[in-house]
């Protein structure tokens, strides 16, 4: 209740109406660029891993327990400030040597003695660091139970919009830019050349820049694009960067393996004319430059691991970038940074502590109600042909479904192999995300010529998201979202449907949005849609994004385009899991569940798009709008309301929407 305001008309503004008394009541807080449900529930989330790991009980309790024992050494480390500050830039310095030297703070740098190959090397390899061209082992898109090294573009610290647009906010990211490559330089002992070098580097990126692919709306069609050109799929074929033997590259990347690179090893290269272009600016740079370059990117990740009068140069930049000032509490940058480390063993203490067996039942009742509600709608659809509904039908069946956690974290010894090649030492914070970087690079690189796992997570227990994933066919939901306001077991099943409900319907959607139906049942990139289904899906969407590119945020025009699978998973979710509510009702003979004290005059069904609502209430600052216009996929918070919701006759039926009016429009978008 305290979250709407009552006084909007709901047929004119939904979202006003479920959500304008929470925007009035949730300030976004000086260290945040945007506020929400999904972060206020994350800071909770946080509070709690606080709680539990600084508890002595909770210590004593999982003492026999390996990996959460270097968890919690992890943790430690981030928190003692006061050997941080100690330490001071020494540890970047005692970095910095193990490449040699750096020509900006060592004025005996020379060329001859620089080694491009070991610098690279250990810059892509232990650092995870990507420079120049970013290279992963990845699902063969072909054959989803492969693996293969994968090239892709990568380059500048800054985003191409950031480099290239020339508004006021994108020229003022720049100068903060600038500002931060200067001053960490000169802290690290550069002198009074270091703007001068900085800006050899800067006019560098901003090359790297200008060649960049911007894969967004579709990554997809990129990769299709790969697909159906027949680019060179083997290592001798690939037209490799001129300056570099990638088989001689790969050696030294793969040494720790089991794997031997030859030239008959199977490779995709992602941004072909990325990697053209960028060997012929590495050719046009001066070997002093590229030095600078990639010692320059070192530096940037790394810095902010020192002491506080390095952060700092960190939270005023952002503040530039995002609006926010000042830091963290320290706890929630550890608990955070160790959760990301450590999350599946800092996962267990999270489902330790909230999981019910009953969060699980309940959400794997809810799956197979909205599964089995998207099958029966597929029998209505008249633009799909007979063919490309029989395969949809067997993709859906085949879609399977992780909640709350892998079983694995339950398993000590098991648990305990996951981060067995991960070092901690309680006394040295920096070197443990040199540690940290190394060890999941390396489970990445371990990867090739093995099967894929369709069993492993990508996200951690604690995680307040869910997700689809294309290659595996399977839709994932940990226990951090598995909570109110998304789901509470003794919540009435409208508002738990008209959330966590919503977000199932949403992640079976995805397999079959833009993206998600290009791949069949069993994760493989292939074309099993008829052309004429194909045709017809394309007119539905095309009303999606003409609707969704109608609509302004904070003044900018949303790309229609760039969100589109966002868009047809959240219209498809919402319809799917209205109506398993009331496929609920029927089966279990109820024709309205008790009223809620406060809201007596809203009906269940009400109830649920109110719910589904205000989970999507939020707040931007004008930066982070700015940003997530040019680069996110989802639509902002507002927009997802009122756009899915104008397009759904279950939610004008249930508000009494006069046809016309904004929530009711006569002309509606439907995909699924």
């Amino acid at each position: 209740m305290k979250s709407m305001n009552t006084t909007i008309d709901p047929c004119d503004d939904f979202y006003q109406y479920a959500c304008g008394g929470w925007e009035t009541k949730n300030l976004i807080p000086d260290t945040r660029s945007s506020w929400s449900q999904f972060r206020i529930l994350s800071n909770r989330n946080e509070e709690l891993l606080k709680k539990l790991i600084n508890s002595k009980d909770i210590r004593d309790k999982y003492k026999d327990n390996p990996a959460v024992m270097k968890a919690f050494d992890y943790y430690d480390a981030c928190m003692d400030e006061k050997l941080i500050e100690k330490l001071g830039q020494q540890p970047l310095q005692d970095l910095i040597k193990m490449f040699g030297s750096w020509n900006v703070t060592n004025k005996n740098w020379t060329e001859a003695d620089w080694d491009f190959m070991k610098t690279f090397v250990m810059i892509q390899r232990d650092l995870s660091i990507a420079p120049w061209f970013n290279m992963f082992v990845g699902t063969d898109l072909k054959d989803s139970t492969k693996t293969v090294i994968v090239f892709d573009q990568s380059g500048t610290i800054l985003s191409r919009e950031a480099m290239l647009f020339n508004t006021t906010y994108h020229a003022k990211i720049r100068t903060a830019y600038r500002r931060i490559m200067t001053s960490l330089m000169e802290k690290l002992g550069a002198g009074n050349e270091a703007e001068a070098r900085m800006e050899e580097v800067y006019q560098l990126e901003l090359e790297l820049a200008k060649v960049k692919q911007r894969i967004q709306p579709s990554l997809i069609h990129l990769l299709s694009k790969v697909r159906q050109n027949n680019q060179p799929r083997t290592l001798k074929l690939a037209p490799p960067p001129s300056f570099l033997n990638l088989t001689d590259f790969l050696g030294h990347i793969f040494n720790l393996t089991d794997y031997n690179v030859k030239q008959d090893t199977e490779v995709v290269v992602y941004a072909m004319e990325y990697m053209v272009n960028m060997s012929r600016i590495f050719a046009n740079t001066p070997k002093r430059i590229v030095a600078n370059y990639m010692m320059w990117h070192v530096a940037y990740f790394f810095a902010s691991s020192l002491s506080k009068e390095f952060r700092d140069l960190y939270y005023e930049y952002r503040e530039a970038i995002t609006g926010t000032r000042g830091e963290d509490p320290r706890w929630q940058d550890c608990t955070s940074g160790v959760s990301g480390t450590f999350g599946m063993a800092i996962g267990l203490l999270f489902v330790d502590q909230t999981f019910k067996k009953e969060s699980k039942t309940s959400a794997e009742r809810m799956i197979k109600d909205i599964r089995n509600v998207f099958i029966d709608n597929l029998q209505n659809l008249n633009w799909m042909d007979e063919k490309t509904r029989k395969v949809a039908k067997e993709k859906a069946e085949a879609i399977r479904e992780n909640i709350g956690y892998p079983d694995f974290i339950k398993n000590k010894t098991a648990l305990e192999l996951e981060y067995s090649g991960v070092r901690v030492d309680k006394t040295k914070y920096f070197w443990n995300q040199y540690e940290r970087r190394k060890f999941y690079n390396q489970k990445n690189i371990d990867e090739l010529g093995k099967p894929v796992d369709k069993t492993k997570w990508s996200m951690n227990p604690p995680t307040v998201n869910a997700y689809y994933s294309s290659t595996d066919n399977k839709i994932v939901f940990p226990a951090g979202i598995l909570q109110d306001p998304f789901y509470e077991g003794d919540h009435p099943n409208s508002l738990n449907y008209g959330g966590i409900g919503m977000v199932v319907g949403h992640e079976i959607t995805h397999g079959f949005d833009d993206n998600g139906r290009k791949f069949n049942k069993d994760g493989n990139l292939l074309t099993w849609w008829t052309n004429n289904s194909i045709e017809a899906f394309k007119k539905k969407t095309d009303c999606l994004v003409k609707q969704y590119s109608s609509y302004e945020f904070h003044g900018k025009k949303l790309n229609g385009l760039q969100t589109l699978g966002e868009n047809i998973a959240d219209n498809g979710g919402i319809k799917q899991s209205f109506q398993a509510y009331q496929k609920w009702k029927k089966d279990n003979n109820v024709e309205e569940e008790k009223r809620l004290p406060g809201l007596e005059k809203l009906s269940h069904d009400q109830l649920f798009f109110l719910s589904f609502a205000q989970i999507w209430c939020s707040a931007y600052r004008p930066e982070a709008a700015i940003r997530a216009i040019e680069n996110g996929v989802h639509s902002p918070g507002k927009l997802r309301v009122i756009g899915s919701l104008s397009n759904s006759n279950e939610f004008a039926e249930a508000w009494k929407c006069p046809v016309g009016s904004r929530m009711n429009p006569k002309d509606k978008c439907a995909v699924w």
